[in-house]
Order: C-alpha cells, then sequence, then structure tokens
C-alpha cells in the first residue's frame, strides 16, 4: 500500500493540476478518493495441468485493474468520479524462467492507469 500511494501521489504532483498534494487530512479545495481493486481470473482447469506437467504446458491468467477516483469539493460534496480498467495477462511456462529479470515491474501500469483517470478527470471538468 505504501508503495502504491506513492506512485499515486507522484503521478498527480507531476500533473500540474495541483499547487500541492498530500495524502495527510488537511483543509483543501478538492479531495480525491483513489480506490484500486483486482480481480484475477483464469482457468482453474489450465492451472492444474500446467501444474502437473511441472509448467511444461503453459497457462495464462489475467489480472483486471480497476481504478477508480472519486472528486469531492471543499464540503464533501461528490462533483464525480472516473473509473479506468487495465487487463495484465501472465503466462506461467517453465522455458520463461530466463525472461524473469527482464520481466517489467507493475509500477509503470498502476502511473498510466493513474495519469489516464485523471486526464479523464479534467477532461469531464472536475478539476
Amino acid at each position: 500500500m505504501p508503495a502504491l500511494e506513492k506512485l499515486v501521489t507522484q503521478a498527480f504532483a507531476d500533473s500540474g493540476h495541483f499547487s500541492r498534494v498530500t495524502t495527510e487530512q488537511e483543509e483543501s479545495d478538492v479531495y480525491v478518493t483513489v480506490t484500486l481493486h483486482n480481480h484475477e481470473t483464469g482457468s482453474l482447469g489450465m492451472a492444474f495441468v500446467s501444474g502437473a506437467m511441472f509448467l511444461l504446458i503453459p497457462g495464462t491468467y489475467d489480472n483486471t485493474l480497476a481504478m477508480r477516483m472519486v472528486v469531492r469539493d471543499r464540503d464533501g460534496e461528490k462533483l464525480g468520479q472516473t473509473e479506468k480498467r487495465e487487463v495484465l495477462t501472465t503466462w506461467m511456462h517453465l522455458l520463461l524462467i530466463f525472461a524473469l529479470p527482464f520481466r517489467e515491474s507493475g509500477d509503470e501500469l498502476l502511473t498510466q492507469l493513474t495519469r489516464s483517470a485523471l486526464a479523464e478527470a479534467v477532461d469531464k471538468g472536475l478539476l
């Protein structure tokens, strides 16, 4: 959670739309609540077959990341919200172990998701 909080805070600060960004409970003109949901899906049968064959038969699963931003004014009244989704597919295969050191972290995906949701909020006139 602290790493995610840092990524979101940094994306807000880098956007140039705010004079100050903080996660502290302070008096402000705009309050933004960001929630991130991760829904993992995959084939249980394929996971069983892949595991039984020691990952010689590849398997996949998807993580659907949904980020919701709720924008409120200084009185706490809801001005609106945005929601963005992204699907991240992970392959499981024994020979892919050699590619593991070159794998991208999910930080860039979360930063792009935050920027996209922030841009939509600006387009809607919420910020």
